[in-house]
């Protein structure tokens, strides 16, 4: 094992591809934490990005035998982690947005269902609906940027810098396709109060 830890990184790739199960264990002592702490960064939620880098790792494994010793280890693990990232984000942007209020609230929303609503209430939520089928009827590109800018599946608004990194896009391709979503969106809404 000691040679292993003093071994450089391409070694350990090509004892990797070799069959020695340990070289892959030495890369994964050597890189994990840095791979995590970038992971964090663009996933921004510890549970996601132990998941994300679960998918870096294996397919680490699996694509070992396509580093080229003349890059640097961590920049061909970097690219990984930034697609293995996008497609989280991809993944993320399919959901549909939901007012899930949980299991514990799921007697009050029955309840509420079955009572007459106001009218006011009425409009809101059909403003939600009119929302979500606009955010829906979307490209999963124009989703993924709307919702990292918007946070609304972290709760917290990403930088232009980070939105770029995460979908592996130039930073002003982010920036002209937010303002995209955000023409279409209020156009869509626009429409809707005009019918309403």
């Amino acid at each position: 094992m000691h040679d292993l830890e003093q071994a450089g990184d391409a070694q350990l790739c090509a004892a990797h591809v070799a069959g020695d199960r340990r070289a892959f264990a030495a890369l994964y002592d050597r890189h994990s934490r840095w791979c995590f702490a970038r992971v964090s960064r663009l996933v921004r939620n510890d549970a996601d990005a132990e998941e994300v880098q679960q998918e870096v790792w294996v397919t680490l494994a699996r694509n070992l035998g396509t580093y080229e010793p003349t890059a640097q280890f961590r920049t061909y693990l970097n690219a990984i982690i930034r697609s293995r990232a996008s497609d989280h984000w991809r993944r993320l942007s399919r959901r549909p947005v939901t007012n899930d209020l949980g299991d514990e609230d799921a007697e009050f929303d029955t309840a509420a269902a079955d009572a007459p609503l106001p009218d006011s209430v009425a409009q809101s939520n059909e403003a939600v609906a009119a929302f979500s089928a606009a955010l829906a009827g979307l490209s999963t590109d124009e989703q993924a940027v709307f919702r990292l800018k918007e946070g609304l599946d972290r709760g917290a608004d990403m930088t232009w810098q980070d939105i770029a990194e995460t979908l592996a896009i130039p930073l002003e391709t982010a920036r002209t396709r937010y303002r995209r979503v955000c023409a279409k969106l209020k156009l869509a809404m626009r429409e809707h109060m005009d019918l309403s």
